[in-house]
C-alpha cells in the first residue's frame, strides 16, 4: 500500500510538470505568432532599418521554436513515464488483490486445521473414557459375579478368575495405560506445535505479501490421525484378553452349575 501511494505522488507531480510544460509551450507559441505578425507589419511599411529588425526578429524566432521542440519533447517524455507508472499501478493493484486472496484462504485452510485438531483432540478425550469406562464394568463385573456365585463356586475356579483379574490388571498396567498415554501426550504435543506455528504465520503473511510460506499444518493433522487408530490398536489386544478370559469363566461356571444341580437331583 505504501508503494501504491508513494507511486501515485509520483504519477500526480509528473502530471503537474507535463501542464507547466504545456503552458511554456503555449506562451511561446503565441510570442512566434505575434513576432511573425510584427515581422510582417515591418516588412510592410519598409522602414529604413527594418531589415536589421526583421533579421532580429527572426533569429528570436528561430530560438523560441527550438525551445518550443525542446519542451515538446520533454513533454513526450513525462508522458511516457506517466504511462509507465499507470501500468506499474495496475500491476501493483492486481498482485495485493491476489495476495489478499491467498490470505483469505490460508486463513480459511488454517481455521479447518484447528477444527480438525479439536475434533482430534476429543476423540482421543472420549477414548481415553471410553477405556477407563470398560476397565472399570469389566471389574465391576468380575466382583459382582464373585459376590453372587461366591457360595457355590469351587476353590479352583476363584483362584482362576482371581488370575485373569490380575492378569488383565498387569497388562492394564504395563501396556495398555502406558501405550494410551504416550498416544495422548503426543496428539497433545503436535496441536501445540500446530497452534505455535499458526499465530505467527498469519501476520507474517499479512505484513509481508511478497514472502508467503506453503502451509504444512496437514502434516500435523496427517501425523495426528494415526495416534487415534494406534490408541485403539493398543488397547484392542487387552480388552480381548478380558473378553476371552470373561468368556472362559462363565463356560466353567456353567459347566459347574449344571454338575451340581445333577448331583441334587440324584
Amino acid at each position: 500500500e505504501s508503494n501504491i501511494e508513494e507511486t501515485a505522488r509520483a504519477l500526480k507531480g509528473k502530471d503537474e510538470a507535463i501542464a507547466d510544460k504545456e503552458n511554456i509551450i503555449k506562451e511561446m507559441s503565441e510570442k512566434i505568432k505575434s513576432l511573425s505578425t510584427e515581422l510582417a507589419s515591418l516588412q510592410k511599411k519598409g522602414t529604413l532599418n527594418s531589415e536589421e529588425q526583421v533579421g532580429k526578429a527572426r533569429a528570436l524566432a528561430d530560438q523560441l521554436e527550438k525551445q518550443v521542440e525542446i519542451l515538446k519533447e520533454e513533454v513526450e517524455m513525462k508522458n511516457k513515464e506517466k504511462r509507465d507508472f499507470e501500468a506499474h499501478i495496475g500491476e501493483t493493484e492486481k498482485r495485493v488483490l491476489e495476495l489478499n486472496l491467498k490470505v483469505d484462504k490460508l486463513e480459511k485452510t488454517v481455521d479447518k486445521q484447528k477444527e480438525k485438531l479439536k475434533k482430534t483432540e476429543r476423540a482421543l478425550k472420549l477414548a481415553e473414557e471410553e477405556m477407563i469406562r470398560a476397565r472399570l464394568e469389566a471389574t465391576l463385573k468380575m466382583k459382582e459375579l464373585m459376590e453372587v456365585h461366591g457360595a457355590w463356586l469351587p476353590r479352583w475356579l476363584e483362584v482362576h478368575m482371581t488370575h485373569y483379574k490380575s492378569l488383565l490388571e498387569k497388562h492394564w498396567q504395563e501396556h495398555g495405560k502406558p501405550a494410551m498415554d504416550t498416544m495422548i501426550q503426543k496428539a497433545v504435543e503436535k496441536k501445540a506445535q500446530a497452534e505455535v506455528w499458526v499465530a505467527p504465520h498469519i501476520e507474517t503473511v499479512k505484513t509481508e505479501l511478497k514472502k508467503f510460506s506453503k502451509p504444512y499444518i496437514d502434516q500435523v493433522a496427517t501425523a495426528t490421525k494415526p495416534h487415534v487408530e494406534k490408541v485403539c490398536i493398543a488397547v484392542k489386544p487387552y480388552t480381548d484378553v478380558a473378553v476371552h478370559h470373561y468368556g472362559k469363566f462363565l463356560e466353567s461356571a456353567t459347566v459347574y452349575h449344571s454338575q451340581v444341580c445333577e448331583n441334587k437331583v440324584i
